[in-house]
This record gives structure tokens, C-alpha cells and sequence, in this order.
């Protein structure tokens, strides 16, 4: 029986349980309200992710059962009237002949290479001579081709948006283009320190996450340690040492690496104090959100909500009735 096959976790309901194989993506232990050890299982279907609480229990005693993330199981799952989703029963090995590892891997519809070229073309666009020959062009092509390896394959996120293989280079190519079309409206802006800090402010990712062979990342040893702004500045000062690039453009290039998550309690290192950061970190955070709506959109039958509210919209989603 094929994957597509199977009935989607989003198709679970308090009246109707679900049995399928799912791909466990992460297990983490937490305190539940009353002070128990508990584990957050975190399950894949091939579509959506969705969360599985299991009480009194730990990771540990999860693993001396045979079970370990990424990896396949057969599990059956049931939803309360709260809207909670249950594990009945214990997962089992999976032995369906049709069901393959790759089935749950999470990559771009598009030609991650393609995405690539078609940034470098738009840095080119907005090569700007006039602060001297080595330009913050010439500085952001010579990085991203210096780290393209990386940088096509690697997630956005962990979760949230954009988190699949080629995330990265889909979600700088996004935000670059919306940044080169609002020049048209923003005619005071400094295109090309605007259209290279859309193409390289998540460039760091590539430091704070380790994208695996299924498209799933996880943070690198030291990536929630130092995050990927401070890693996205180190890699702008490896690469700026090597030509006379005008000091204050590169300064300001760092700079809007460094603020473009807007506020320090959502992790900027600064905050925004050129209009292009300001600007950034608006469509920064425009096209993560439109990326979670795509997702929920795909799942979420038309005229309804989702049934909880969603972190990083910090609402419940709506789907408009007349939408398919």
C-alpha cells in the first residue's frame, strides 16, 4: 500500500481514529503541569507534521523500546473532544512492502540550481559602482558561490516555514525579489545594500543547521549557542577581507544580518536602524508567514479554522470558504 494511499493525519478527527505509518521527526522530553517527565513526538505522514504528547515517559525509555527518530512506524492515533492527539497502543515496526524512507522527505517543488542562478542574476541587477569597483555585489556573489553547496541544500528552519531541502535558497530568492520590487515603490532605498541583505541574511542557516539526507534539520552543536546571525557576520568578514570592499557598505551589510529578525527578544542581535533593515525584516517575516499559510492551506478545509493557535501566527488560521 503506497503512502498516498493511507488516510492523512489532517483527516483525524475526535470521530475518527487513524491508523498509518509515520515518520518520527524529533522526541523531546518536557514537564507536564503537574510535574511528570513526558515526551513530545513530533510525527510525519508525508504532509503535515502534528505533535503526539505521551505521559510519563521519557526519550530514554522510549529508546530501550526500540524507538528512535527518523525512522518509519505503524502507529494508530485518536483525538479527543479538546482537540489532543492520542498514540493508541504501541508503534510497530513497519512491514509494508510499499512504503519507502523517502516517502517522508521534505524538499522544494522547484530546481534548487535555478533558484540559485536566479539570485545571483538579481545581486547582478543592482551592481552599483559609484562606492568603488569592488562592489557589495561582486562581495555577495563571491559568498554565495563560495558556500553553494550549502546553501541550496540546506533547510530555513527546523519548523515554522520553509523546512524542507532547498528552503534556504527559495525563501533568500523570495525575500530578494520582494525587496528589488519594492524599489519601485521605495525609491530612496539603497538597491543593491537592500537586494544583497535580502539575498544573504540567512545565510548563517547554513552554520546553525545540519539539513540531513530526508531534508529535515537540526541544529549543528553549537547553532542555538550562537545562532545564525552571528554565523551569517563571520562569514561576511571571512569573505570581505579579500578585496578593498568599501568598509562602511560591508558594516552596513552586517547590519541588517544582525537586525533582521526586528526585535532582540526574538533573537536580533540588533535593531533595525537603516530603512533597509527596517524593511528586510518585514518581508523577512511577510514571507515565513505566507509559507506556514501555504502549509495550513493545504490541510485546512474551506470556511474553517484551524482548531488551535499557531505558533508564530500567534492566531488561529483561517481558510476563506470560496477557496479550494
Amino acid at each position: 500500500m503506497k503512502n498516498s494511499e493511507y488516510p492523512k493525519l489532517s483527516e483525524l478527527t475526535s470521530m475518527r481514529a487513524i491508523a498509518r505509518p509515520v515518520y518520527f521527526k524529533k522526541m523531546e522530553n518536557f514537564v507536564s503541569t503537574n510535574g511528570k517527565t513526558c515526551v513530545a513526538l513530533h510525527v510525519y505522514d508525508g504532509y503535515s507534521t502534528i505533535r503526539v504528547n505521551i505521559f510519563d515517559v521519557t526519550v530514554e525509555v522510549l529508546h530501550n523500546r526500540g524507538l528512535s527518530e527518523k525512522n518509519v512506524y505503524y502507529c494508530k492515533f485518536s483525538k479527543n473532544e479538546k482537540g489532543f492527539v492520542n498514540l493508541d497502543g504501541d508503534p510497530s515496526p513497519l512491514k509494508d512492502p510499499d512504503i519507502r524512507l523517502s516517502d517522508f522527505g521534505q524538499r522544494i517543488e522547484q530546481d534548487a540550481d535555478e533558484l540559485f542562478s536566479n539570485l545571483l542574476k538579481l545581486i547582478s541587477m543592482v551592481r552599483d559602482t559609484k562606492y568603488g569597483e569592488d562592489t557589495l555585489s561582486d562581495l555577495a556573489v563571491r559568498i554565495l558561490m563560495g558556500i553553494k553547496e550549502d546553501f541550496v541544500r540546506s533547510s530555513a528552519a527546523i519548523s515554522m516555514h520553509h523546512e524542507q531541502e532547498g528552503g534556504l535558497v527559495l525563501h533568500s530568492l523570495n525575500v530578494a525579489c520582494a525587496a528589488y520590487y519594492s524599489l519601485k515603490v521605495y525609491k530612496n532605498l539603497d538597491a543593491e545594500l537592500l537586494v544583497c541583505g535580502a539575498a544573504l541574511h540567512d545565510i548563517g542557516k547554513i552554520k546553525e543547521y545540519k539539513t540531513d539526507e530526508l531534508g529535515y534539520a537540526t541544529y549543528s552543536p553549537l547553532g542555538q549557542g550562537l545562532g545564525h546571525m552571528i554565523y551569517g557576520i563571520e562569514i561576511v568578514d571571512e569573505y570581505a577581507g579579500q578585496e578593498n570592499y568599501n568598509k562602511e557598505r560591508v558594516e552596513l551589510l552586517k547590519h541588517i544580518i544582525a537586525s533582521h529578525h526586528g526585535e532582540l527578544e526574538y533573537g536580533a542581535v540588533a535593531k533595525p536602524c537603516i530603512p533597509e533593515a527596517v524593511l528586510i525584516h518585514s518581508l523577512d517575516d511577510a514571507d515565513a508567514k505566507l509559507n506556514m499559510f501555504e502549509k495550513i492551506y493545504k490541510d485546512l478545509k474551506p470556511g474553517e479554522n484551524t482548531e488551535k493557535t499557531l505558533f508564530g501566527l500567534d492566531t488561529k488560521a483561517y481558510k476563506p470558504s470560496y477557496l479550494k
